[in-house]
C-alpha cells in the first residue's frame, strides 16, 4: 500500500468540488521541465515511502487539452482555467501565484462551489519551483519572486525564499528548498484528505 497519484479530467475535478470530502490536487503538465524534475526527484519517491491509502489527484493540462505540444503553447482556455480553479491571483487573493503555474498543489475543503465563486475552499496551497532570478543583481544568484515570499499565510511553513542567494540557478539548487516545502505540505494535508 502506498500513496496514489490518480489522473483526473475536468469532469472528475468538478465532481471533487461538488462533494463534501477534503482532497489534495496537483496541477501539472507532462512536458513541463519543473513537473518532470519534481516527479523524478521527489514526488514518486514520496508516494512510495508513504503507506497511506490516500490519493493525490493529478490534473494534467496536456491530457486535458490545455497545452498544444505541436505549437508549444498554452491553449486559449488555459488562463481562464487557472483563474477559475484558484491557481492565479484573479479570484484567489490569499494563495494565488501570478497567472497560475505548474506544479501547484492545493488542499481543498469543498462546499459545492469552484474557487472562482469561493476561494475559501482552498485551505492551503504550495507552488514549487517557478521562482524568478533578480536581473538587477548579475553578480549574485538571488531569488526575486517566489510563491514563498512571506506574503501568504501558509499553515505548513513560514519559510521565506525571497532574496535568498543560491550557488547556481538550477532546479537541483532550488529543489533543495522546494522539495522540503512540498514535503511539509503533503505531510500536513495528505492525512486530512477524505
Amino acid at each position: 500500500m502506498s500513496l496514489k497519484l490518480i489522473n483526473i479530467d475536468t469532469e472528475t475535478l468538478n465532481r471533487l468540488y461538488a462533494r463534501n470530502k477534503p482532497f489534495v490536487v496537483a496541477f501539472m503538465r507532462e512536458h513541463c521541465p519543473d513537473c518532470s524534475f519534481l516527479m523524478d526527484h521527489f514526488l514518486l519517491a514520496y508516494c512510495r515511502e508513504h503507506a497511506l491509502d490516500k490519493p493525490i489527484y493529478v490534473y494534467e493540462f496536456e491530457r486535458n487539452g490545455y497545452f498544444d505540444m505541436a505549437l508549444h503553447a498554452d491553449a486559449v482556455t488555459y488562463r481562464p482555467f487557472t483563474d477559475r480553479y484558484g491557481m492565479s491571483v484573479r479570484y484567489n487573493k490569499r494563495f494565488g501565484y501570478g497567472p497560475g503555474y505548474v506544479p501547484t498543489f492545493m488542499f481543498v475543503q469543498p462546499d459545492g462551489s469552484l474557487p472562482e465563486q469561493n476561494s475559501e475552499v482552498i485551505i492551503d496551497m504550495c507552488v514549487v519551483y517557478n521562482d524568478h532570478r533578480d536581473p538587477t543583481r548579475p553578480e549574485a544568484i538571488v531569488i526575486s519572486e517566489t510563491f514563498f515570499d512571506g506574503t501568504r499565510q501558509l499553515k505548513y511553513t513560514d519559510v521565506n525564499l525571497k532574496d535568498r542567494t543560491l550557488p547556481a540557478w538550477k532546479r537541483s539548487e532550488i529543489g533543495v528548498y522546494h522539495n522540503e516545502l512540498l514535503r511539509l505540505f503533503l505531510d500536513k494535508y495528505i492525512p486530512l484528505a477524505g
